[in-house]
Order: C-alpha cells, then sequence, then structure tokens
C-alpha cells in the first residue's frame, strides 16, 4: 500500500438512504504496480465515464458506430466507474491495469457500506482533493475544476437529498461538470416504451437542473443511454446517463462534449467525453458588425469609399478603431478607475470631475458595442430592452455553437470520421451527389393539359421594372438580423446607410432587372447545414439551407410579393398548405374523417394512398 496525502483526508459524507450525515475519512484503495502485463479482466460496471480535461483531445479518426472506447490507446484524464457490483480491493484494480492512472482509486464505501461510485484519474493531473462526498455523488476539485460522479437512487425520496446536495455544490462557484447515472429524465421524449413517465418525478429533476443552472452538454452516439434488456412490448429504453455543466465551464471548456456508447454487457451505455479540437477556419468571411453603427465616425467611413472597395475598407477601419473589443473595454475601466481615485482626491475640482465623466461615458460606451456584438452572434431576437445581459448572450452564442459543431459523421460504410477534412470531404461529395444535374425527359404535350390563368396584364406586372420606391420598401421590410450571405453585409447596413448607398442599389437592381441577368457574385450563397435532430452524424441528419446575399434577396423579395397577388389564380383552393392565409390544419382533420368513413362499404372498394416525398424540404426536383 501505498502511503498517501489523500487517504488522510476527512469529509462529510452524507447517506441519502438512511437519511445520516457523519465525518468520515474517505476511502482510497491504492496499490502498488510490481509487474505491467495485459489482463483479461472485465469490469462488471455498468456506466463508466471518461473525464478528460484540459488538454484531453481523443482522437478517433475510424471506427464502428457508435464509439466503443480503447482505454490502451487513449487513457483519458479520468474513469468515473457506476455500481461496480464488486468490493473496492487493491488485487481487482490492479487487474483492470489502466494506463497512465495513478495506482489509487477514490469510492464512497464507508462504515462497512459497499461502494457505488470508483473514481481513477490520471498520472498528469494537478493536485486531487474531495470536496463532498455521499452515498449517490462524490465530487471531486482538480485544479479548480470540480467534476462530479453520479449514481443516484431509485427511489424518488433518495433522490430528492442528491438533488440537494446538487445545489449545494452549485453554490461554490467554480468551473463544474457533473456526469453519470440520475435515474430520472427530464422530459418524455426521453423514454420510449413503458408506462407513462412520472410528471412529478420529471418535475424535481427539471427544478434542481434550473436552481443549479446546469446546461445539457452536447451529446452524440445513441438517443437513449439505457435498456431494461426486454423484447417486443415489454421493451422500455431512457436516457438515463447525462453529462451537464454550468455557465463557468462552458466558458472555460466550450467545445467539450460527450458520446453515449454501445451498451455492451450492461444495460447501461458508457459516457464517453472529451473536447472536440476543431480547428478554425483559415478563409474566416467577413462580417458586418452591428456595434459599428453606433461609431460617429461610421458613415463617413462608409461615404468615403465606393462599394466595391467597402469590404477592405471597413475591416481597415475596424482594427484601427475598435480592435479587440475586450482589451478596449479593460483598458478603459482601468481609466475609469485611475480617474475615480483622482477625483475622490480632488473633490472640487471640476477639471478633474470633467476628466471622470468622460471616462465613464468612454467605458459605458465600450461595454453598448461588447452587448451589441454579442447580441448580434448569439441570434437572439426575443430580447428587445432591459440591461446588457452579456453573460445571457455569450452563454447562448456558445450553447449555439457547440449545438451546430460538427465533431464527427457516419460515412457510407457505416464508419465514424472525426478528422475535419475527411467530415468536409464526405459532406461535399454527399450534397454534390444530391444537388447534381440530372436529365429530364420534357413531354412537351403536358402542358396542353394546364389552363392558361395568367392574362397580359399580369405578365407585365411581373416584368414591369421596379421603382426606387418599390426597391426601398422591399428592403426595410427584412430583417434586419438575419444571417448574412458570402459579401457579410446584412440588413441592417442597408437600412442605416440607406441615404449614402440608395443610388447605387436602385441602379444595380434596375440594370440586371432589364438584362435579365444576375452575376455569379452577386447571386452567391453560403450552404449551411443544420442538424435535424439531436446528435445528427449522418448526412442525411443535416438540413441545407442557402444563406443570399440581401441584394439577391431583393429581388426574390419583389418577385414574390408580386406572385401573391396571382396565388388565388395558380394554386386551388384545395391546397392549404404553404399559401398566406390558408390553414394546413383542415387538411389533417378532412383526412382523418376520411379514415374514419374507410370501414363503410360502398360501391367496390375503399383504398387510402399516403404518398410523401423523401426530403422534401432539403431538395426539390
Amino acid at each position: 500500500m501505498e502511503d498517501n496525502y489523500v487517504e488522510k483526508s476527512v469529509v462529510k459524507y452524507v447517506n441519502g438512504i438512511i437519511v445520516n450525515v457523519s465525518a468520515e475519512r474517505f476511502p482510497v484503495t491504492s496499490w502498488s504496480r510490481i509487474v505491467q502485463k495485459p489482463s483479461t479482466a472485465k469490469n462488471n460496471a455498468y456506466a463508466s465515464t471518461t473525464i478528460p480535461m484540459e488538454g484531453s483531445t481523443p482522437h478517433v479518426t475510424t471506427t464502428q458506430a457508435p464509439i466503443k472506447y480503447n482505454f490502451r490507446k487513449n487513457p483519458g484524464k479520468g474513469v468515473w466507474v457506476a455500481e461496480p457490483k464488486v468490493t473496492c480491493n487493491a488485487s481487482f484494480c490492479n487487474k483492470l491495469n489502466l494506463p497512465g492512472m495513478q495506482c489509487m482509486v477514490i469510492h464512497n464505501s464507508v462504515s462497512n457500506k459497499k461502494d457505488n461510485l470508483w473514481l481513477f484519474w490520471n498520472k498528469s493531473l494537478p493536485t486531487l482533493s474531495v470536496v463532498f462526498m455521499s452515498s449517490q455523488m462524490v465530487t471531486v476539485n482538480v485544479g479548480g475544476t470540480l467534476v462530479s460522479g453520479v449514481h443516484a437512487h431509485v427511489g424518488i425520496v433518495q433522490r430528492r437529498f442528491l438533488w440537494s446536495e446538487m445545489q449545494l455544490i452549485s453554490e461554490i462557484k467554480l468551473p463544474w461538470l457533473i456526469l453519470g447515472d440520475f435515474n430520472a429524465i427530464l422530459s418524455s421524449k426521453e423514454k420510449c416504451g413503458g408506462g407513462s413517465p412520472n410528471r412529478r418525478f420529471m418535475m424535481d429533476f427539471n427544478e434542481c437542473v434550473n436552481k443549479c443552472e446546469l446546461l445539457q452538454a452536447p451529446k452524440t452516439g445513441l438517443a437513449y443511454s439505457w435498456s431494461n434488456c426486454q423484447h417486443g412490448n415489454k421493451r422500455t429504453l431512457c436516457n438515463f446517463d447525462r453529462a451537464m455543466f454550468n455557465q463557468m465551464w462552458l466558458q472555460k471548456y466550450s467545445d467539450w462534449g460527450y458520446t453515449v456508447g454501445l451498451r455492451v454487457v450492461s444495460d447501461h451505455s458508457p459516457l464517453l467525453g472529451g473536447s472536440a479540437s476543431i480547428p478554425k477556419p483559415a478563409n474566416v468571411p467577413f462580417r458586418f458588425q452591428q456595434m459599428w453603427l453606433s461609431h460617429p465616425q461610421f458613415m463617413e467611413a462608409v461615404s468615403k469609399c465606393c462599394l466595391k472597395k467597402l469590404k477592405q475598407a471597413l475591416q481597415d477601419w475596424n482594427w484601427n478603431v475598435f480592435g479587440n473589443i475586450h482589451v478596449q473595454i479593460n483598458d478603459a475601466e482601468k481609466k475609469m478607475q485611475e480617474a475615480m481615485k483622482e477625483s475622490d482626491n480632488n473633490p472640487f475640482d471640476d477639471t478633474i470631475l470633467n476628466k471622470l465623466v468622460d471616462a465613464q461615458n468612454e467605458y459605458n460606451s465600450k461595454e453598448v458595442q461588447l452587448n451589441t456584438l454579442l447580441r448580434h452572434k448569439a441570434r437572439v431576437k426575443w430580447v428587445k430592452e432591459g440591461a446588457a445581459n452579456t453573460n445571457f448572450f455569450h452563454t447562448s452564442l456558445k450553447i449555439r455553437q457547440a449545438r451546430n459543431y460538427i465533431s464527427e459523421i457516419e460515412d457510407t460504410n457505416g464508419n465514424i470520421i472525426s478528422d475535419q477534412k475527411q467530415i468536409a470531404e464526405i459532406l461535399i461529395q454527399h450534397f454534390e451527389k444530391k444537388f447534381e444535374f440530372h436529365e429530364v425527359e420534357h413531354v412537351d404535350s403536358l402542358l396542353d393539359a394546364i389552363p392558361s390563368v395568367i392574362t397580359k396584364e399580369d405578365q407585365e406586372m411581373l416584368d414591369v421594372i421596379p421603382s426606387e420606391k418599390e426597391i426601398k420598401a422591399t428592403l426595410f421590410n427584412m430583417d434586419p438580423n438575419s444571417s448574412p450571405g458570402p459579401d457579410g453585409f446584412s440588413g441592417c447596413f442597408y437600412k442605416s446607410c440607406w441615404h449614402i448607398i440608395h443610388k447605387d442599389i436602385v441602379q444595380v437592381i434596375q440594370l440586371c432587372w432589364k438584362r435579365r441577368f444576375i452575376p455569379k457574385g452577386l447571386n452567391s450563397n453560403f450552404l449551411v447545414l443544420l442538424p435535424k435532430s439531436e446528435g445528427a452524424k449522418n448526412p442525411n441528419h443535416f438540413r441545407p439551407i442557402g444563406l443570399s446575399n440581401v441584394s439577391f434577396k431583393i429581388f426574390t423579395k419583389i418577385i414574390r410579393t408580386r406572385m401573391s397577388s396571382l396565388m388565388s389564380k395558380l394554386v386551388s383552393s384545395q391546397q392549404v398548405a404553404y399559401i398566406k392565409g390558408r390553414c394546413i390544419q383542415e387538411q389533417i382533420v378532412l383526412a382523418s374523417e376520411l379514415v374514419n368513413e374507410m370501414k363503410k362499404k360502398r360501391r367496390g372498394e375503399n383504398i387510402g394512398l399516403k404518398l410523401d416525398i423523401s426530403q422534401a424540404y432539403d431538395s426539390v426536383r
């Protein structure tokens, strides 16, 4: 046995089963490895979790999906084991032969009670200390970061002790990651099969998560982490195992996520966590920032440059005037502190007081600019007024980025690819094949059956060159905060600078309309992939959308506005979907009535056909 400082620590031990709190020297089993050799021993644990810390970037290029973790190739920074089904002893732990781990394991067996949580940690980690221990949770501090392993009791009364313990840990105000088996779900969507979930149980868990200000970590892999191992109508799947973190953890490890692995010898899946090292793109596109509008010299900078060279001019102007907004806020805060101290020492000096007022105005101006920047990046449109809320916007931004990250993809052979270059190649090949040109047989005789409902006056209305008034009305009806296209200019730029650029915009729109031709750069688009569901990993699970330039949107908006007046002629009254003023629910009610009438006998036989277009929203041919 090794003599170690960890073995001499004492913590408050909470036993939620028998409702008892006692001061215990938390148990640590240690051993010395005399011979290192491969072992065939298998752990009977049902839920093991890796806890890679900072600097850990698990990288798996090709394996069968979902990932089956190999501790020999990548030991990680730590391993939580829940309900190991065996008593923790040095002989058994030595047989596990986990490479890179300390010859020591922390577990929560006290007073001759069997443990249900083990923690192995890597030798490269800094000093580890136990902050809290109970029969359902163990929390350790690793270099100023809290990590909690959980194995919740099956009883609702006992779990309420765990919810209280989690609220105590949340008050420490450190970066915190909590993961394990909570034996509870947050919503009915996290259960498949069996009886209806208990609403009271879900409300208790949701209330605890909200009070602790925890966020669900990005997840990939299996949708459900637990199975009752039954078949047929008796089969039940639940998402009992999860990982959550607070905002401080998100700010420090913004790319952390986990994968729900395979259920092989247990009814629970292992959770494999780590940071996805996704490199920043080399060719970051230009983006117009709304905070530029608050600067008094912005309009002057725009008026001095033509539209063709405006992008580069604004980039140089931004670097010279704004630079790094966070650095400027720190500098402005220091100036304000110095001015405030000087004013306090000379309270009756008007010159020094004016200097303090200028410093405060500059600091407030920088804070407003940061708030505008984060609000624009977070894409939160329902917040209109109120306090700065920079922390809220920053958290929303991090969550949105984490959800949109494509850290792994499944190829046509079922292999999981995590290399970013290979992911890009797979996605490009998939969508190029999907949208490639296909020869279509033209049957002109079909056109004879289509009635001519568009009159000469309607055609002239569609073809007439738009006036400046119509172009302006179309532009100002657009969402100013919508995502920009390849040129980087959003709608708020066009609206704010309309008095400067309106002649050029009107001239371009009218010229292209007259020649019936749009240049290649003007109609360019960014293709953005949005996941259709949580944990999307197949190319078919992503929905592509096109981000167009605002100048190109003007054409489409004008055509749409003009065509809307002709929809009643072109689309029959039976088509109630996707037409303004019509409701698709009417067809749902009609279809339900028809199905109910199917059982009634009439002349001949009754038949119902359900026709569906695969991925109708993604492509129309």
